[in-house]
């Protein structure tokens, strides 16, 4: 998983391409999934609602749940950051 791949120029460029972001608003994204603290660069579930909470999404957990379903893509039970840059784009 480590998000810290994602911060070399040419990886991100090729994400801004792939999204509706562009290189300034991604490098910030970057900055705040790494505060995460996800220990491999991924978010788990409990970490996905943890932000939520922090960022006063007051969102029913049922929601959050689905929400994070509908982030990870691949299914491996972790967000990665592209997964995420992808689900918000």
């Amino acid at each position: 998983c480590l998000a810290a791949k994602w911060s070399s120029g040419r990886r991100l460029h090729a994400l801004e391409r792939s999204s509706h972001f562009d290189g300034v608003q991604l490098t910030n994204l970057l900055a705040e999934f790494q505060n995460a603290k996800a220990p491999d660069g991924c978010i788990d579930r409990p970490t996905f609602v943890r932000i939520l909470n922090g960022i006063n999404a007051q969102l029913p957990a049922a929601f959050a749940a689905a929400m994070f379903d509908l982030f990870d893509s691949d299914r491996s039970g972790t967000v990665d950051f592209k997964e995420l840059v992808l689900a918000l784009s």
